[in-house]
């Protein structure tokens, strides 16, 4: 009888094993959209552009932006004089191709320079509404990179890059039309190499595309079963091309990474 209890006892811590073990194998091989958010951080990027040309373009704040490689510090300021103590992150890859996130406050018109050298510039928000718009360039040659608009509280640029450390994903992208000037055709492209952000037009993959009518209840938005990974050291990319000069689009971009 003793024996029989230890042989039940021993099966049961068994099954029990074997059953905790299967559940957490499971939980491991389960698809990797479940719960990031306890391992994982999430991004997203919106950005909009109502001088869409002829030619395949970044989408950007009204075209406000230089894609040109930096090896530079930025330099921040505002056109007003009264917009101090507004506190604004800017977000980059470094000279050694990893991650950099700057965080200091506006001085009014006076510039606020960034600690690192950035190889790239990725996105810039404020805190808080300033009166004058925000102007980020480089520190050695007053190159302006963009400009953020009275009234708005960050850049939109539609990309996103790669650091050397990091695995990021894209999960879902979209695009709207919101004046009916031209039809548009955008291309979601992933840049293994994140350099040809000084030149767009190669060293690129097609992830996804889509060609929207020029009117206003035109919407495009893709969810991806299986997330999209932009490579180390590369970047994705929302591009446009306008049926006529002047033409516009709304596109946001979304996923995760881990860090």
């Amino acid at each position: 009888m003793r024996n029989a209890c230890y042989i039940a006892v021993a099966t049961g811590l068994a099954l029990g094993i074997l059953a905790f073990g299967t559940t957490a194998l499971s939980q491991m091989n389960a698809d990797p959209q479940r719960d990031r958010s306890s391992v994982t951080n999430a991004w997203h990027v919106t950005a909009f552009d109502s001088d869409i040309d002829t030619a395949f373009e970044i989408i950007a704040a009204r075209g406000a932006y230089s894609s040109a490689p930096l090896s530079d510090q930025l330099e921040i300021y505002s056109g007003d004089a009264a917009d101090t103590g507004i506190r604004f992150r800017v977000e980059g890859i470094k000279m050694d191709s990893t991650r950099v996130t700057y965080v200091d406050t506006l001085k009014g018109a006076t510039t606020v320079t960034t600690a690192d050298s950035l190889r790239h510039f990725e996105s810039f928000v404020m805190f808080g509404e300033a009166a004058g718009a925000i102007t980020i360039r480089e520190a050695s040659d007053n190159g302006e990179i963009t400009v953020v608009p009275i009234g708005h509280l960050q850049s939109y640029i539609a990309h996103k890059f790669c650091s050397r450390r990091e695995r990021v994903y894209i999960t879902q992208w979209t695009g709207n039309v919101t004046v009916a000037t031209g039809s548009v055709r955008l291309q979601l492209r992933i840049y293994p190499d994140f350099t040809d952000n000084a030149d767009i037009a190669d060293g690129y993959r097609i992830a996804d595309e889509v060609v929207l009518a020029n009117a206003l209840s035109e919407h495009y938005q893709r969810t991806f079963v299986e997330p999209i990974e932009i490579p180390r050291n590369g970047m994705a990319m929302i591009v446009g091309l306008g049926g006529a000069v002047n033409s516009d689009a709304v596109v946001t971009m979304s996923g995760y990474s881990d860090r």
